[in-house]
């Protein structure tokens, strides 16, 4: 019976071990990432050796079972990419997910009075239900662990309570084997547990896809405003040589009187009050690529408007290899910018209202930096992420957008606020290297 107890154990703890593997965000490549998923089934394999076989125990005490589940949830962290509330809802999971077959083979234990047929059903059964899950759900749960990163904390709780549950019909106060009608209310529970399992799955999906759809549609608007902006600096630009073309006449009849007469201090003058004006109508370019060049044009001459300096330095290559890449750097360039110019313009002293942009590019990354005054307090999130704001930018999408960049592409992030300055950092790869 003992050796029955430790083969359903280390069934159950196998297929743990495979949902961590395939549900997981891995840190590290495949090998090593098997490497310590191997240890800590051996780990637990061992705690099973010694409760089962050699202290002759059926059933865990409660402080056992929480220090095996505790290992596992501790294994779950280490191998994914997020240690926080996402890796500890797939562990916890995991764990769940091995429920149903186990209680499908205590059932056919009691029905057949067959170790065999019992093992034969825990195994087949984990079998079925890893196939569904990791073909059915593995790939969009990747996604939603690394486009979501709220919430979390609230699902924990319902893989803690649906053991807790299926615990106390099965185990305490009375096991199963005294009671066997527990076993019907415990399937109930397990397909409940798994219906709301994938329900919130599929919410939370069709919120991310929801946030994409406004995402591709706030980077379209940005990028139709880059172009419509570079077209209004043109349309601009060519009013002003157009009026410099129609005096142009009147600065040859003028030189052409200081030569007559001899008068070269004049006509110095004038060559070079025309050279200033020529200078006045220069185009001011900070860049190569349109989509960027024209949204810190636009906010650059919003700046101006209200006394706020503005000062810019821009060494980017003209092109960006990956296009998808390219609208969403300029995505987060205009809503960081955009924020940094409306709270330097409420900065009360004209004299402290500034915003500084730095973006440039070394060794395959680029380093962006805005810096700006503001006026009041600004409060940050445990990730130092600008808390999101009903109100602000439709809801706070501005600051969501530029939150799906960075975890999409995986890029480093930095915000510091100090002496009512607000600075922040992101180092991100090109795609591209």
């Amino acid at each position: 019976m003992f050796w029955f107890v430790y083969i359903q154990y280390r069934i159950s703890e196998l297929f743990v071990m495979l949902y961590i593997y395939w549900l997981s965000v891995r840190r590290y490549h495949r090998l090593k990432t098997i490497a310590l998923i191997g240890g800590c089934y051996l780990l637990t394999g061992l705690i099973d050796w010694i409760e089962v076989i050699l202290h002759r125990r059926a059933v865990y005490s409660v402080g056992i079972l929480l220090v095996e589940i505790s290992v596992i949830l501790f294994f779950s962290l280490i191998i994914n990419e997020f240690r926080d509330f996402r890796g500890l809802f797939t562990g916890l999971s995991s764990y769940v997910y091995v429920q149903p077959a186990n209680i499908i083979s205590l059932m056919v234990l009691w029905k057949t009075k067959s170790i065999l047929f019992s093992v034969a059903a825990q195994f087949l059964l984990n079998v079925f239900l890893a196939v569904i899950l990791i073909l059915g759900t593995s790939e969009e749960y990747r996604k939603e662990q690394q486009w979501n990163r709220d919430g979390w904390g609230a699902l924990c709780i319902l893989p803690v309570l649906f053991y807790s549950l299926i615990y106390s019909l099965l185990i305490w106060p009375v096991s199963v084997r005294n009671v066997p009608q527990n076993y019907y209310p415990a399937i109930i529970v397990i397909l409940l547990m798994v219906y709301v399992f994938i329900l919130v799955i599929q919410i939370i999906s069709r919120r991310r896809r929801e946030f994409e759809l406004r995402h591709e549609q706030a980077v379209f608007e940005n990028y139709i405003a880059s172009v419509r902006h570079e077209a209004e600096i043109l349309s601009d630009q060519e009013k002003e040589f157009a009026v410099l073309r129609h005096d142009m006449r009147h600065y040859v009849n003028m030189a052409t009187a200081c030569i007559e007469k001899n008068d070269l201090e004049k006509l110095k003058e004038m060559i070079q009050y025309v050279q200033e004006d020529l200078q006045r109508q220069q185009m001011k370019s900070y860049c190569e690529n349109v989509y960027i060049n024209g949204m810190i044009t636009h906010l650059k001459k919003k700046a101006d408007e209200f006394g706020v300096a503005f000062h810019c330095r821009i060494e980017i290559p003209n092109q960006f290899s990956n296009n998808s890449f390219e609208l969403g750097l300029a995505t987060v360039i205009s809503n960081l910018l955009e924020n940094a110019v409306q709270a330097a313009i409420k900065t009360k002293e004209p004299e402290k209202r500034f915003v500084s942009i730095s973006l440039t590019k070394d060794k395959g990354r680029f380093l962006l930096e805005i810096t700006n005054s503001f006026q009041g307090k600004l409060e940050l999130n445990d990730s130092k992420y600008l808390k999101l704001t009903a109100g602000e930018d439709g809801h706070g999408y501005g600051l969501r957008s530029v939150q799906s960049f960075i975890d999409r592409y995986q890029a480093v992030y930095d915000c510091d606020v100090k002496d009512q300055v607000l600075t922040i950092h992101i180092l991100v790869d090109d795609p591209a290297t």
